[in-house]
């Protein structure tokens, strides 16, 4: 299966369907290349922050996303581009398939995570214009960054960019490998504050490194059929409505 079929979803043969792709690209000439994404409401009492994954955008992953969120959530759901432009081309399928720009929540440069800081305190200014959040839903360097979130709300940081956070959903996530925020992570230990959900496909390349950071911070996983992208429908119904009833809304399309 070709990794456009992992990011994008596709048929159990790994041929993705003419019609997704379609589906998608109407989805991204409708929303265009405006950055300014509609400010969330508050929806039985949630606001979720989606963060997409490595050299993408906000509008995206709201299309990965398309099955996930379901009846009742989308009111709720406020999809943000990180302030950092990728510094190098996204995947060839991605940029096969979308416009930019792409997005990158880091960029990694001798182990080290390059911007991360920048993106911090960006999702912190977001926060305090249209939070506050307490639901983060990452996937992939987006899950990655989700768990960090929630890493530094646990330790009670008072620089953490989400203080109200209480459910963290890490959709194919992984651990940090910068050492310094290796150390955010494993110092928090099995995260309590926050409900840590994990999220990833028996398919997933990524499957061994979302385990490992489960292990490290604790909480409940959801495995679907899936690969390496958000889950759909066909990936598990059940998986899909459990993960509705978490982030607060109606199950069911």
């Amino acid at each position: 299966m070709d990794l456009f079929g992992y990011f994008f979803g596709s048929g159990e043969d790994g041929i993705v369907d003419d019609s997704v792709v379609a589906g998608m690209m109407a989805g991204q000439a409708a929303s265009g290349t405006a950055r300014a994404h509609a400010a969330p409401a508050n929806v039985n009492g949630r606001r979720i922050l989606l963060l997409h994954g490595w050299r993408t955008s906000g509008d995206i992953l709201k299309l990965q996303c398309r099955d996930l969120m379901g009846t009742g959530n989308d009111a709720a759901a406020h999809y943000i581009d990180s302030p950092l432009p990728a510094s190098g081309p996204p995947h060839a399928d991605v940029n096969t398939f979308f416009n930019g720009p792409f997005f990158e929540w880091w960029d990694i440069q001798n182990g080290a995570y390059k911007g991360i800081e920048a993106a911090l305190q960006h999702i912190k200014r977001i926060n305090a214009k249209h939070g506050p959040f307490d639901t983060v839903v990452g996937f992939s360097q987006g899950g990655c960054l989700a768990g960090i979130l929630a890493a530094l709300k646990e330790r009670g940081d008072s620089s953490a960019p989400l203080p109200a956070l209480k459910t963290a959903v890490v959709i194919s996530g992984f651990a940090p490998v910068d050492p310094s925020f290796c150390e955010t992570v494993r110092g928090a230990g099995v995260i309590r504050g926050v409900k840590m959900v994990h999220v990833y496909g028996k398919r997933d390349f990524n499957k061994a490194p979302a385990e490992k950071l489960a292990a490290q911070v604790g909480g409940e996983c959801i495995v679907h059929t899936g690969g390496h992208e958000p889950p759909k429908e066909r990936h598990g119904r059940a998986q899909i409505d459990k993960i509705r009833r978490l982030l607060g809304g109606a199950t069911g399309l």
